[in-house]
This record gives C-alpha cells, structure tokens and sequence, in this order.
C-alpha cells in the first residue's frame, strides 16, 4: 500500500478524508469535525492542534484513507489511474479541485459542477498525480442500490433522507448505523434493503 506523509494526510483530512495510520489498530480512524477539531471513531474529540502535537516522528509517514465501509483504499493515483478508477465505478477527488468526481453515463459528474467530458481530464488544468478514490466502485454500488430503497420503513426513510441531503457527514453516519444493524441482524436488514449490505453486488 501507498501511504501519506503528514502533510498529505492534513491536506486529505481537510478535504473530507478519513484516515487511519500503521499504527492505529484495526477499527481506529480519524476525520476532521470542524475547522478547530477531529473526531475518533468512538466519537472522542481533540484539537487538531493537539492531535499533531501528541503525533511526532513516527506519524510523519504511514498514514491512509478509509472508506466508509471501512476498508482500505490506496491513495493518491496518477491522473492515468484515476481516469481507469473512474471508469470502474469509483468516486474520486483531488486536494486542489472543490468537487468530487464521478463517472455518469461517459461524462464526469462534479458534484457541484455539473458534467464534463471525460476527455477533459487530460487537459493540463488538471494535475498529473495526488489523486485519490473517495468512494469504491463497491460504496459506489451501495449508494445505487441504498437508492433504490423505498420510504416505507424507518430505515427507508432515514435513507431517503441522507440521500436528499447527501453531506460526506449524513453519508457517513448513516453507513455506520446500517452497519451497526447489520452486525446485530443481517437477515432482517438485508430483507428491508433488497440487498446485503457487504455484498451490493449480489
């Protein structure tokens, strides 16, 4: 795997990222809360300034990005790589670009910008290397198929609900309560989505 110096890793945390390092264990991440603070993933909070003051030498380097499903994604790609991630389904970002990108029926969807043409992915405004997937081609599919959920259970329309405020926040806390259900029934969860949970694809 390709990991992130610190200076990525707060460049990633700032643009929405959640990270975890070689020397967390295995369910630990961290994200940023708010212009003055993180958040563990037990929901602890600390001052960014605290954080890094407490973080020397061996968190200088080591660091990745988690997904929402909790499973490692290798950062920072080529634009050659990023185009192909696209291409397969995945959600990507850049550190310098506002929007997130997703491929939409042969066009890149920024999410605040409209469509563009793939093509102009390889126009020199746009950089060569530091991109990185902000969503799989797996949460990707999650996110298809959560849309297809109808509002008539509570779940439906918590799903609904996230999905007319999509904010990486609303995502994120409702990914980690279907997981939460999941782990304590699939079977009945599975039965109000249509679909399990860990494997959309099926």
């Amino acid at each position: 795997m390709q990991y992130l110096t610190k200076e990525q890793a707060i460049d990633a945390l700032n643009h929405g990222a959640r990270l975890s390092h070689t020397y967390f264990s295995k369910d630990e991440w961290v994200e940023k809360l708010d212009e003055l603070h993180y958040i563990f993933e037990d929901s602890a909070e600390i001052s960014i300034e605290d954080f890094w003051i407490t973080r020397r030498t061996p968190f200088e380097n080591g660091w990745f990005i988690v997904g929402l499903l909790g499973k490692p994604i290798v950062p920072f790609l080529t634009k050659e790589q990023a185009i192909k991630a696209l291409k397969q389904g995945a959600h990507i970002a850049h550190p310098y670009l506002a929007d997130s990108i997703l491929l939409d029926s042969g066009t890149i969807y920024f999410f605040k910008g409209g469509l563009v043409d793939i093509n102009l992915l390889n126009d020199s405004y746009y950089p060569k290397d530091g991109w990185y997937v902000v969503e799989t081609p797996e949460e990707v599919l999650t996110w298809q198929r959560l849309a297809q959920v109808k509002p008539v259970t509570l779940w439906g329309m918590a799903i609904k609900y996230v999905l007319d405020n999509p904010t990486p926040e609303n995502k994120k806390a409702l990914i980690e309560q279907l997981k939460g259900q999941y782990n304590d029934n699939a079977h009945l969860l599975t039965q109000i989505l249509g679909f399990n949970l860990e494997h959309p694809e099926l």
